[in-house]
C-alpha cells in the first residue's frame, strides 16, 4: 500500500495536468517583489498535454483571452516543472525532446528565444548567482554536487560531501541517497535537502536533513536538521513556488507530505538566510484548514508580511483529489491566523504554478473547468481581478524576465 500511494503521488501531479490539459488545454538578494520596468518580458511555459508544450514569450504582462494555437514559440515534448530564471535567461529542467537536465534559454530584448546550453542528467539544481550554480546528478555522484557556470554552462567542479553524507547513509537500512527536493540560495548560504530512502523509496527517519554550503568557498557549513520528516518543495517541482527567499530574510520551506503514510500533511517552516537552525518558533499547519488532510498545492509565497498559498482538503489515500475544492489562502506571518481569499473562484487541481507577486500584487492560478484563470489580489484592498485564461492548455510557469 506504501509503494502504491508513493507511486501514484507524482503520477498524479504529471497525469492531473496532462489531462486537464488535453480537455480545456555576486550575491543574490532576496525575492522581493518585482519592479516593473519597461524592459520586462514575461516567457510562459504551457503544457497541450500529450507529449507537446511550448515556451511563449510577451512583451508585457498578459491579458485577456489567450488561445495557445495563435502563439509562436519554442515547442517542446514535455514542459518543465522544475525550472526557474535569472537575469535574461530561463534554466529549463528539460531539453526540447524531454531529456531531463538544464536547458538555457536565452531571452533578449526583442523576447525572442535562443537555446544556450544544456546539462544532461541533472536531477535537481539551483543557481548562486550569474557566475555559479550547483546541481544534483546522482550518475556522477550520490555523495556530491557538481558545481557550473550559468553563463557558459560550462561544469567547473565538485563538492566531495562522502564525509557528511556518510555520517546518515552509513545505515544499512538506507538504499539510496538523493537531493531531488529543493535547491535554493538564501542570503550568502546555499540550501538542499537530502533524502535517505530505504529500498521502497520511503524516509528511514523521522528528521529533515538540509545541506548548508559556502558558495564562497564552495564547502560544507553545517546541516540544518528539523525534527520531523517533511518533503520539502514537492519532488523539485520549482514552479509550485514552495521554497521561497523571502526579503523578511527568511528562507520559506513548505511541504505537502511528512510520512508518506498518513496522506498529505501541509506545513510550512522557515529559517533564517545565511542560519544553519530553524526558526523553532514558526510553523504553518495548513490542516487546520480543512477536516482531515489539507494539501498544498502552491506556496507559500512571501509579500509584505503575508503567506499566499492555494490549499485543498485531500482523503489521505487520495481518493477525492479531483474535487472541485482548491482555495488560496492568506497567512499572516506574525500570528498564524490563515483566512480564506474566496473571491477568486474555487478551482481544481489543475495547474502547478503557484502564487507569485509583480508590480506590488500577487497573482494566483485558478484551475476551473472552462480553463486556467491567473487572478490578481491587491493585500491592502482585499480586491481581485481577472487578468488573462487560457483557452486550453494548463500554464506550468510564468516567468518575468527582467
Amino acid at each position: 500500500m506504501k509503494d502504491l500511494i508513493h507511486y501514484t503521488l507524482f503520477s498524479l501531479l504529471i497525469l492531473s495536468v496532462s489531462l486537464l490539459a488535453s480537455c480545456s488545454e555576486n550575491e543574490p538578494a532576496a525575492e522581493a517583489p518585482i519592479d516593473p520596468t519597461e524592459d520586462d518580458k514575461f516567457v510562459l511555459s504551457i503544457n497541450m498535454g500529450q507529449e507537446s508544450a511550448m515556451l511563449v514569450a510577451f512583451d508585457s504582462f498578459p491579458s485577456g483571452d489567450i488561445d495557445p494555437s495563435t502563439l509562436n514559440g519554442i515547442a517542446m515534448n514535455n514542459a518543465s516543472f522544475g525550472s526557474e530564471s535569472h537575469g535574461d535567461a530561463i534554466y529549463y529542467g528539460v531539453n526540447p525532446a524531454g531529456d531531463p537536465g538544464i536547458q538555457k534559454y536565452e531571452i533578449n530584448s526583442a523576447g525572442q528565444q535562443a537555446s544556450g546550453g544544456f546539462f544532461a542528467g541533472a536531477e535537481m539544481f539551483g543557481l548562486v548567482n550569474e557566475n555559479k550554480g550547483y546541481y544534483f546528478n546522482p550518475n556522477l555522484s550520490d555523495k556530491g554536487l557538481q558545481i557550473f557556470d550559468p553563463t557558459s554552462m560550462v561544469k567547473t567542479g565538485e563538492i566531495d560531501l562522502t564525509e557528511q553524507i556518510n555520517t546518515y547513509a552509513a545505515d544499512t537500512a538506507v538504499k539510496n541517497v538523493t537531493m531531488a527536493g529543493f535547491m535554493k540560495m538564501a542570503n550568502d548560504k546555499f540550501y538542499a535537502q537530502v533524502r535517505f530512502d530505504n529500498a521502497n523509496g520511503f524516509p528511514i527517519y523521522d528528521s529533515t536533513f538540509v545541506l548548508v554550503i559556502d558558495p564562497t568557498t564552495d564547502s560544507f557549513v553545517d546541516w540544518a536538521v528539523y525534527p520531523e520528516y517533511f518533503l520539502f518543495g514537492y519532488f523539485g517541482v520549482k514552479s509550485a513556488h514552495l521554497v521561497e527567499y523571502a526579503d523578511d530574510g527568511y528562507l520559506y520551506l513548505s511541504a505537502f507530505m511528512s510520512d508518506f503514510v498518513e496522506g498529505p500533511n501541509s506545513t510550512t517552516v522557515r529559517i533564517k538566510g545565511g542560519e544553519t537552525t530553524f526558526d523553532p518558533n514558526f510553523k504553518i499547519d495548513y490542516n487546520q484548514l480543512v477536516e482531515g488532510n489539507a494539501f498544498i498545492l502552491g506556496g507559500g509565497v512571501y509579500h509584505n508580511g503575508k503567506l499566499y498559498a492555494k490549499v485543498k482538503p485531500v482523503a489521505p489515500d487520495w481518493s477525492n483529489s479531483g474535487d472541485v475544492n482548491m482555495y488560496p489562502y492568506e497567512v499572516d506571518v506574525a500570528s498564524g491566523q490563515i483566512t480564506k481569499i474566496d473571491n477568486i473562484p474555487v478551482g481544481t487541481w489543475g495547474s502547478v504554478q503557484g502564487p507569485f507577486t509583480y508590480n506590488g500584487m500577487v497573482y494566483i492560478i485558478s484551475s476551473t473547468a472552462d480553463g486556467e484563470h491567473y487572478y490578481s489580489y491587491d493585500q491592502e484592498t482585499k480586491a481581485t481581478e481577472k487578468v488573462f485564461s487560457l483557452t486550453a492548455g494548463v500554464p506550468t510557469d510564468l516567468y518575468i524576465i527582467d
